[in-house]
């Protein structure tokens, strides 16, 4: 009788893990194809897509656990995984092959940089920051340097311009403001070179409103080849100090608190994937027209398995998976789960080497940076 009811028991608690684990795999099915949907179009699989190394792990898990009483059902979780292999394949990298060519047969080395304005609106001493950052970058000595949330004014604690380009290492620059306020301070994205800029313009946001979140291009002559780099940054989700809280591991919300700003959060999420989707269509369509090869970097705002990451990136190769050590290279150090956001693409003509995440905590993104290249004829 006892014997009867125990194995009752342990059957309902297989069940209950095998529906919990089908569960699982339709969700991971959809963010698995999350990066052939447009967000604008429905959004719903978007947030499988940045679930998605979640997703992953515990369908693992529950292959292995289900593996312990019947082999056959764990099959489909691993099956599941299997069926996105190429997006596991996009968001860690396996093997660390950072050094595919000496540093000294570098050609072109790129840097980008969400720099946070300079922690212009902190508590700490943003002057300090200003400092430290151009410091570094004059000592990894990038041959291109983008940044977004690029900030200056016209005082001279904030004279970034010329702090970048006092070292004599840049010559060249390409600069534009989407927003200057008094005349006096200035917003936008900025882009250094050691190299001749021969022309240069933006892609702004089709609807022509005045935002930080759109495309800078400059054509740059690096050993007789014309080349173009596009500085890049897509809307942002926008946290607010009220969503920090959601991930604080010290603070302890109400349930109404809880609900209304996970609420909060959740369409902030919904309206940055909708706004992504139409700008990587609208900057798409003006990159057909190059006539260069081109690479492109900058701050997404979003992880490889977005519909987002997909259409930027075509058939462009991604420097992190050729030259990256191994791991998910997370670009973004705030408080929220995030993996890479930051990104450098670049094109078949080209070989990429010792791709870098800096540590250096200036910004609440991590500085990017890879040697690279053009392929030696055979």
């Amino acid at each position: 009788m006892w014997g009867n009811k125990k194995k009752k028991s342990e059957g309902l608690v297989w069940r209950l893990l095998w529906l919990i684990c089908l569960i699982f795999v339709f969700l991971l099915l959809i963010a698995n194809i999350s990066p052939l949907i447009a967000p604008d179009r429905f959004w719903v699989p978007a947030f499988m897509g940045l679930a998605y190394p979640a997703l992953v792990v515990i369908t693992f898990i529950f292959s292995i656990v289900l593996a312990i009483k019947n082999v056959r059902k764990a099959i489909l979780p691993l099956l599941a995984i299997f069926s996105g292999f190429g997006l596991l394949n996009h968001s860690f990298s396996f093997r660390n092959h950072s050094m595919n060519f000496p540093e000294e047969e570098t050609e072109l080395k790129i840097m980008t940089y969400n720099v946070r304005l300079f922690d212009l609106y902190s508590w700490k001493d943003p002057g300090k920051i200003k400092d430290s950052i151009v410091e570094y970058v004059h000592e990894i000595k990038p041959d291109v340097l983008c940044m977004q949330e690029f900030y200056k004014d016209t005082s001279n604690a904030f004279n970034t311009e010329e702090a970048f380009l006092e070292h004599k290492h840049f010559i060249f620059k390409h600069i534009d403001y989407f927003q200057i306020k008094y005349g006096i301070y200035h917003f936008g994205l900025a882009m250094f070179s050691k190299y001749p800029i021969i022309n240069s313009g933006s892609i702004k946001n089709e609807n022509g409103k005045i935002s930080g979140n759109y495309v800078i291009w400059s054509d740059i002559v690096v050993n007789e080849d014309t080349i173009r780099i596009y500085n890049t940054h897509l809307q942002s989700i926008k946290f607010s100090a009220g969503d920090e809280e959601l991930f604080a591991s010290q603070t302890s919300l109400s349930k109404d608190d809880f609900r209304e700003q996970s609420g909060n959060l959740m369409r902030k999420l919904k309206s940055a994937f909708i706004a992504r989707a139409r700008q990587v269509r609208f900057i798409k369509e003006e990159l057909e027209e190059c006539p260069h090869p081109y690479f492109i970097c900058g701050d997404f705002n979003d992880t490889p398995v977005s519909y987002a990451y997909r259409i930027m990136r075509g058939n462009l190769r991604d420097a992190f998976l050729d030259a990256g050590s191994r791991g998910f290279g997370k670009t973004y150090r705030g408080i929220y789960p995030s993996f890479r956001i930051d990104y450098i693409f670049y094109p078949e003509e080209y070989e990429a080497s010792n791709f870098t995440i800096g540590e250096k905590k200036f910004s609440d993104h991590f500085p990017v940076y890879c040697n690279f290249r053009k392929k030696k004829e055979e």
